[in-house]
């Protein structure tokens, strides 16, 4: 199985987010839960299938799903640009991202100055 059909495995219309937030409630891997879920639907098998990489790209449709969602909330560039910075918290963030409205979102934002620095005045 390649890394891109994993909705045909899933469901058209189980979202890269969804399958994220179930392997994170799950307390297990996102490879463990794929390869977990498969079983259950389908069975044991002797097809070789690599969860790793299905892992990897579920993570990377996820992030482009949770990309267009947020695009669709109208933020300004700036803040997008803040939004979807180089955060520590990496698939955290994006994550929260998946779920949270955009209230939360501006919240969070206005909270961070939409990461503005503040201007020094030198006296």
């Amino acid at each position: 199985m390649t890394t891109n059909n994993w909705k045909k495995y899933f469901g058209e219309n189980a979202t890269a987010p969804q399958i994220i937030k179930a392997a994170e409630e799950s307390n297990i891997t996102l490879p463990d839960y794929l390869a977990a879920t498969y079983v259950e639907i389908y069975g044991e098998t002797d097809e070789q299938i690599d969860f790793d990489n299905m892992g990897e790209q579920v993570w990377d449709d996820a992030r482009s799903e949770i990309r267009s969602r947020i695009e669709d909330m109208d933020f300004s560039d700036e803040q997008l640009e803040f939004i979807f910075g180089d955060w520590t918290e990496g698939d955290e963030h994006f994550t929260w991202l998946a779920t949270a409205s955009k209230a939360e979102i501006t919240s969070w934002g206005v909270s961070g100055d939409w990461g503005k620095e503040e201007e020094k005045t030198d006296f």
